[in-house]
């Protein structure tokens, strides 16, 4: 055995090295370490909104449960394959070929699914495999059980290895090649939206390998909110010389205007969790000039639960079952007329959409280096009556 401490020499490759991250400057993904607190349907809905601005929107659905497919009724899709067209991509460092184009005008999915979880099982065993071989390449024994245990002591992958471009830069080579196609053919994107998984580890240092901006979400229980900071410490983690990647804001969902004693408390405990991070926003109407604003977004997302299942059922982002309900006639005029009912619409999906669309507006306008007009959605909100806060 060798006297001195093992050393270690980090992965890249000229693919990475050469990897150009500005063309990854509208990369947002939405991102939570606790599930249930809305991430894809904040997710879903901003690029669906997005799109409707005449934008042409890439959606990315990471997380294997593959919700997304739920909120745009993609699970007919002649293209759905469970993820397992993304996953190869990922794995492979390859263009995304098997999108479902135009889930709505403008917007295409990479959509996900169970086939990818096994990205984050395949990076494991490969950093695994790199470690023992780097160990073994300096005369390092690996050590086996004890005599009479079951169990190997697993050694952790030391950060040379673990954050090597080879294996937390595959998803950002992907977008970059995907983007990339995408121009070539005559239509490229303007924005992508990533819909991150909790917990994956391996899958979610990709995604903060390839995102420009980060989007907390959370609820205002407070394990919800210290997750956040788990989110935070990750983004700096990965970032370096070659790529910058910024939290953008942090969503508080499942709080409306009256919960203002539970939306003050929670204010003030993703203020304690960031420790006070803020984020240098451009000041409205003066290109260049930038404030310092708090990280939480000032606006916050009320929660329907009856909105959140018929929007699943039907296959409809919020505004789109928002839109419905104000268009919608009287179910007995329908009956009236001998016209078979829609069935149901949420009355609270206008309020949900309300806040989603200003939510967005504060985002997009956050992201300078997205070409965003925030009159696009100004106003909005202000239409709620108060039967529907």
């Amino acid at each position: 055995m060798p006297d001195q401490a093992p050393a270690y020499t980090a992965l890249s490759h000229p693919d990475f090295d050469d990897l150009d991250y500005s063309k990854l400057d509208n990369v947002v993904a939405v991102m939570a370490q606790k599930g249930g607190v809305g991430k894809t349907t904040l997710a879903s809905n901003l690029a669906g909104l997005a799109a409707t601005r005449g934008d042409r929107v890439l959606l990315v659905d990471l997380d294997p449960q593959g919700n997304v497919l739920d909120e745009l009724a993609l699970f007919e899709n002649p293209a759905y394959d469970a993820g397992w067209g993304l996953r190869e991509a990922v794995l492979h460092g390859g263009a995304i070929d098997n999108l479902i184009k135009d889930a709505r005008p403008g917007l295409d999915v990479a959509h996900g699914g169970i086939n990818t979880r096994s990205i984050s099982d395949t990076l494991v065993k490969q950093k695994q495999r790199e470690f023992e071989r780097q160990l073994r390449g300096q005369g390092f024994e690996l050590p086996g059980p004890a005599a009479g245990e079951w169990y190997d002591d697993v050694l952790d992958v030391p950060d040379e290895i673990d954050f090597s471009p080879v294996y937390h830069a595959r998803l950002a080579l992907t977008l970059a090649r995907t983007l990339e196609e995408a121009e070539k053919n005559g239509r490229p994107y303007d924005l992508v939206v990533i819909d991150s998984p909790p917990n994956e580890k391996e899958i979610q240092l990709n995604i903060m390998g390839a995102a420009r901006w980060i989007v907390g979400a959370t609820m205002p229980d407070f394990g919800s909110i210290r997750a956040v900071r788990e989110i935070i410490d990750m983004a700096a983690a990965t970032e370096d010389g070659a790529h910058q990647v910024e939290m953008l804001g942090v969503v508080l969902t499942g709080a409306t205007e009256r919960m203002r004693n539970v939306k003050r408390s929670a204010f003030d405990a993703i203020e304690a969790a960031t420790g006070g991070q803020r984020f240098k926003s451009q000041v409205p109407g003066r290109p260049g000039v930038y404030e310092d604003v708090p990280l939480i977004i000032e606006h916050t997302i009320r929660w329907s639960t009856a909105t959140a299942q018929i929007a699943r059922a039907k296959g409809k982002l919020v505004y789109e079952i928002a839109d419905e309900h104000e268009q919608r006639q009287p179910w007995y005029k329908a009956v009236r007329e001998g016209r078979k009912d829609s069935g149901p619409v949420a009355s609270g999906s206008t309020g949900m959409a309300g806040d989603i669309m200003d939510v967005a507006t504060e985002l997009f306008h956050r992201m300078h280096t997205y070409n965003f007009d925030k009159a696009d959605y100004i106003g909005v909100s202000t239409e709620i009556s108060e039967e529907q806060k």
